[in-house]
Formats: structure tokens, sequence, C-alpha cells
């Protein structure tokens, strides 16, 4: 049993590390791009966060996240990867001007912490 929950903990760790990986690129590619698009995507004034490239993600991740924790409230999953979102969105822009630490440590603590929200959301159920 024991055997198949790591098993189980390295393949969330090794999606999650693929997809973190792809937003980083997204975000370091071209960086005023990145910004300007991001912020001009904004259709209201409900939050950064409310926007077409947001939902977009959120849906992908719901479909990964049902996959990889089928048993977390979807609900609290939503909740949860928009702060994780916000979250790597924060830490990836607070790294690019001194590029310290490593980017793969960086993606590391990113990888580690949304494990480690949807391993939470599969513990509270409604």
């Amino acid at each position: 049993m024991a055997g198949d929950l790591l098993a189980g903990r390295l393949e969330l760790h090794k999606v999650l590390r693929l997809a973190i990986e792809g937003f980083f690129d997204v975000v370091t590619a071209d960086p005023a791009i990145y910004g300007f698009i991001f912020r001009s995507i904004r259709t209201n004034d409900k939050g950064l966060f409310d926007n077409a490239l947001v939902r977009s993600l959120d849906k992908r991740f719901a479909l990964l996240a049902g996959m990889l924790a089928p048993d977390a409230d979807p609900d609290l999953v939503h909740v949860a990867a928009h702060g994780t979102f916000g979250f790597a969105l924060a830490a990836i822009e607070s790294w690019l001007p001194t590029r310290t630490p490593s980017r793969e440590v960086l993606i590391d603590v990113l990888t580690d912490a949304l494990a480690a929200a949807l391993d939470s959301a599969a513990t509270h159920r409604r």
C-alpha cells in the first residue's frame, strides 16, 4: 500500500512539474509581452484572475485535478487552484529581476506547493 501511495505521489509531482514548467516558460519567454497580455485581457472588475487566460487554465487544471485527486471537492480545488496560480505567478514575476534561486529550485517549490494544495483538497471533503 505504501508503495502505491508513493508511486501516486511521484506521478502527481511529475505531472504538476510539467505543467508548472510550461507555465514558467510562457511567463519568462518574454515578460513584457506576457505582462501586457495578462493585464489587458481583464473584462471586468471582479479581480486580476477573472480573465480568459485564467478561465482556460482553470478548466484544464480541473480536468487534471479530477484525474490526480479524484476524491477532492471540486469547489475547494477551484479555490486552491486560483490561490496557487496567484502564488506561482507572483513567485515567477518576483524571480525575473534576479533569477535567483535557480529556475529548477523555484519550479520544485512551486510544484511542492501545488501538490500540497491538491493533497489538502483531497482530505477535506464536503
